[in-house]
């Protein structure tokens, strides 16, 4: 990236500058680490070890991805304590994340304050520990200080997605799980099954994901900044900016998710608007060729995903989605409000494929507006930390930030998010990103000084080794 660029005429009015040592680096300095190294290990193995791989008495929460989450709220909560001063609200997104924990909360102490059999209890316990640990993330993630350091994190997810549409490519192409063979010390797999799901004749991959509908998803969720990082990222070779890209774009019609199909869409609605009308018309060229080197490459597929939205009053997958909906309103009638206690409506009960209804559910209406409230308060904060900028790379990178959240947050109205580990741990690390870009977006510029917190140029950034920088 190149030097920091001042900021437009907006940001005469920007919030003061964050404090040295806000950031709470030190503390993983300590380790032989900065923060985005430390998160770029999240991303090694939130996208390298299969999500089907967990802690065994953790279950479903314990996945590694999950107990990296949990470290780094550790982390952050000791370095908040340590300062004596809690910085917890000083953002909008912060501010959201505090309400939704406490609708959260009130709805865990309703689960276990009713009479609850084993495998409820179970579960909500599950779900606090994911809770935590995708709030871990975030907050670690709001920590980054430096936009190099930023950009060099989302390359990173773009570069793990790009690994795993591979993988997932690989597995359609040999029709092998690739993965089952992965054995790792400590961890048992909490999945019995092995094999591929088939849709309209096509065998679905899931590369790293617990399944193909994840895999699609986490797929849609990094697109947006694969194509952020094809426009942008100068400094790498042609081929390293867009194989992940094209690999990523083979990779989610393979899925034969819907879900994913939308995701995209929204993701595109997002992103095309902010690009000059030039480079609007090269992409939708771009994409119309993608689509016809698809239907040519792999005969039917194009059809078959299209007979996914043709068919759907006679889809099974769809009828019991809208079976679950009388259900639901006669559970939510009985506790509106805080819902009947988080986390325990069980797949045993009924696997409702919304994420939305479930929170409704078990967290009632307060947990859902307040849930609703994050995600519209990330989306808020990006866009108006892009009016902030006047550098267009850096505004192009908050734009693709909120496209991913966006594309991936459409979805949680057609599954049961919070049950993919990947595609969670995903969505909070992207309004982690969103977090810190708005702090560096609201600091303001000196014309000739480097931004606050940002290494000067040719400057080594603590705990990153030369072929890092490199």
């Amino acid at each position: 990236m190149s030097a920091a660029a001042p900021l437009g005429p907006a940001d005469t009015h920007a919030a003061p500058a964050t404090p040295p040592g806000r950031s709470g680096d030190r503390w993983w300095r300590m380790l032989g680490l900065d923060l985005v190294t430390a998160l770029s290990l999240l991303v090694l193995v939130l996208f390298g070890i299969p999500a089907t791989l967990v802690v065994g008495p953790l279950g479903a929460a314990g996945t590694p991805a999950n107990i990296l989450g949990l470290l780094m709220l550790g982390v952050w909560t000791v370095n908040e304590l340590y300062r004596v001063h809690l910085g917890f609200l000083d953002t909008a997104i912060r501010r959201a994340l505090f309400v939704w924990l406490l609708a959260d909360l009130a709805s865990y102490v309703m689960a276990v304050s009713r009479p609850i059999s084993t495998k409820e209890l179970n579960s909500s316990d599950r779900l606090m520990i994911s809770l935590c640990a995708w709030v871990g993330v975030l907050l670690a993630c709001g920590g980054i200080r430096s936009w190099d350091r930023l950009v060099a994190l989302t390359r990173r997810v773009v570069l793990g997605g790009g690994l795993v549409a591979l993988l997932g490519l690989a597995q359609a192409a040999t029709h092998q799980v690739l993965v089952n063979v992965i054995q790792i010390p400590g961890l048992t797999s909490n999945s019995t099954d092995n094999g591929f799901v088939e849709r309209a004749g096509f065998l679905r991959p899931s590369g790293t994901a617990t399944q193909a509908l994840e895999f699609g998803i986490v797929l849609t969720a990094v697109l947006p900044l694969a194509v952020h990082h094809a426009v942008t990222d100068r400094q790498l070779s042609w081929f390293r900016r867009l194989w992940p890209l094209l690999a990523i774009g083979a990779a989610i019609p393979v899925s034969l998710s819907r879900s994913a199909v939308l995701g995209t869409l929204v993701a595109f609605v997002v992103i095309l608007p902010t690009w000059p009308r030039q480079h609007r018309r090269i992409a939708y060229g771009a994409l119309l060729a993608a689509v016809g080197l698809v239907y040519v490459s792999v005969p039917g597929l194009v059809e078959a995903i299209l007979s996914q939205f043709g068919l759907m009053g006679k889809d099974n997958s769809i009828s019991s989605r809208t079976d679950s909906y009388s259900l639901v309103l006669s559970l939510f009638a009985k506790s509106p409000l805080i819902g009947r206690g988080l986390g325990t409506f069980i797949p045993d009960y009924r696997i409702v494929d919304n994420q939305l209804l479930l929170i409704l559910v078990e967290a009632g209406l307060v947990g859902l507006l307040a849930f609703l409230g994050l995600i519209a308060a990330a989306a808020r904060t990006g866009l108006r930390g892009r009016r902030r900028l006047a550098d267009p790379d850096r505004r192009s990178l908050l734009t693709a930030l909120v496209a991913s959240l966006l594309a991936a947050a459409i979805c949680f109205a057609t599954i049961d998010a919070f049950a993919f580990p990947m595609l969670s741990v995903t969505v909070f690390l992207v309004m982690g990103c969103i977090d810190a870009a708005w702090r560096m977006a609201s600091q303001p510029a000196v014309p000739g000084e480097p931004v606050p917190g940002e290494p000067a140029v040719g400057e080594p950034v603590p705990g990153e080794s030369a072929e890092a920088r490199a």
